[in-house]
């Protein structure tokens, strides 16, 4: 299948203290990034058909592929992350309580294998969330962040998107790794102005989204009977994908797709300015999700069809 597309992928792995220059030399740490190197351009691939068959622009340009540790991509999730809300709806009241998470079980059952993944951030705010780190009492646990942020920042420069991925372990399984994949949907749906989620409203819908086209390219299997873990984050992604499927049912072409996609976004995004009018503590971390004028500044732009 001819695709009107190049993929330019830059991959970068961080020498942190886990990453010593004797296992970067390592030939297996070499042949694992020529193999990981073949997956994600088995993956471009796939993104591509996804595109097509929605209507959708890929830009692989447009986004920076970072490998972290699972330590690492905790603490980046840790701000972000839908499983965090416990600790706080937004990154500047989550960061306060940061040293307590690193306590916790919740903590040492999200670094357990095949439960950290990675994430899409926009750089944007990866950037300014840099003053956040501020509110971290502890000067080791701060400066591990710092580092963490500067690392990110150098290695995604000219770039929207950051694709930062749990690095695996050389025993793992690479041709079953679909989490890489997820990652790269979720970044052509952002790049796409496809972002339902705004101060902790709506990440079903992403996930849900994402989990869908997953199902698209044959790589989910939405009816599967899944044992609920503790965390119990995949069911809702499975219960939200069968939705979509069902409101896209009725679509037989890309463009058909597209526009239900952008319909349902701007419905849900109109349903947040009635349901939370503007107000002086609006877009705050007093306020449940940011107002009208906020969410021109979280959300992307491209919110037509």
């Amino acid at each position: 299948m001819a695709l009107p597309w190049r993929a330019t992928l830059t991959i970068c792995v961080p020498r942190w203290p886990e990453y010593s220059a004797t296992k970067m030399a390592n030939p297996e740490t070499v042949r694992k990034s020529a193999r990981f190197r073949r997956l994600i351009s088995v993956f471009s691939h796939k993104l591509g058909i996804l595109s097509a068959g929605f209507s959708l622009d890929y830009r692989p340009w447009s986004h920076a592929i970072l490998l972290l540790s699972r330590r690492q991509c905790c603490l980046v999730n840790y701000l972000y992350a839908p499983i965090y809300t416990h600790y706080g709806k937004y990154p500047d009241d989550r960061i306060k309580k940061i040293e307590r998470f690193l306590r916790s079980r919740l903590y040492e059952e999200v670094l357990e294998r095949g439960t950290i993944q990675g994430s899409v951030l926009k750089r944007r705010e990866i950037l300014e969330d840099v003053a956040l780190l501020n509110g971290i009492s502890s000067p080791r646990l701060r400066r591990e962040y710092r580092a963490l942020y500067e690392y990110l920042g150098k290695h995604s420069a000219g770039k929207r998107w950051i694709v930062a991925l749990r690095s695996p372990s050389s025993s793992e399984d690479w041709t079953g790794m679909r989490y890489l994949l997820h990652e790269f949907v979720h970044a052509l749906l952002n790049e796409n102005g496809l972002r339902f989620e705004v101060g902790g409203n709506g990440w079903e819908l992403d996930e849900g989204l994402c989990t869908y086209m997953m199902a698209f390219l044959g790589e989910e299997d939405l009816d599967a009977k899944v044992k609920r873990n503790s965390l119990g984050v995949y069911e809702t992604y499975l219960k939200e994908a069968r939705k979509w499927r069902k409101i896209l049912a009725g679509c037989r072409t890309p463009a058909q797709r597209r526009e239900k996609l952008f319909k349902r976004l701007t419905t849900f995004h109109n349903h947040l300015r009635t349901r939370f009018p503007d107000s002086e503590t609006a877009g705050s971390s007093k306020s449940p999700v940011p107002n009208h004028v906020a969410l021109q500044k979280y959300l992307p732009h491209a919110t037509q069809t």
